[in-house]
């Protein structure tokens, strides 16, 4: 995906997972995961948001609060970020 003008590779990893779900206890990613492949396979796009942070902290391995993320993203098109939050979603299927 490409943020800041720079492709990451976006990965999810135990310590991105822990660092986002700390600070947003509603979120839980096994949970959107189990949903997305009940329903339509697209998670809504705040769920979205959030996967791509956790994938972001784990390309990365820094913490970036999510206001300093949200500002990394603000001109990548929604439907881009949702498409980058399925294919994360289906590789922890794989």
């Amino acid at each position: 995906m490409i943020i800041d003008e720079k492709e990451i590779k976006l990965k999810i990893t135990p310590r991105a997972i822990k660092i986002v779900e700390d600070n947003y206890p509603d979120f839980n990613i096994v949970e959107v995961y189990y949903n997305s492949q009940e329903k339509s396979g697209i998670p809504r796009i705040t769920d979205s948001i959030k996967i791509i942070y956790t994938g972001y902290i784990g390309a990365k391995n820094e913490e970036i609060t999510f206001e300093e993320f949200l500002n990394k993203i603000e001109n990548v098109h929604f439907l881009d970020i949702n498409n980058a939050a399925v294919e994360l979603l289906e590789n922890l299927k794989n």
